[in-house]
């Protein structure tokens, strides 16, 4: 229990990077950094944060990772 506590403690201090998809086709999606820069990324490369991308889905407009994390468009992109 006192483990489970001080992980939620260290997440909280340092979060996990939020990454956004702005743009994909078969094989390739750019990405918006939590900085604002623009990166672009295929099935393989890797993502602070996230670990590998795993798959591509234009269908849904998610992109899938290692980690089990999913980066989609943003709160406020249509």
């Amino acid at each position: 229990e006192r483990m489970r506590q001080e992980e939620k403690i260290a997440a909280r201090r340092n979060p996990l990077p939020v990454y956004h998809l702005q743009s994909l086709v078969p094989e390739r999606a750019w990405l918006q950094s939590p900085q604002g820069i623009l990166i672009t990324v295929k099935v393989g490369d890797s993502v602070p944060g996230y670990g590998q991308i795993q798959k591509i889905n234009v269908q849904t407009g998610v992109i899938s990772t290692s980690s089990g994390r999913m980066i989609h468009y943003g709160p406020k992109d249509s």
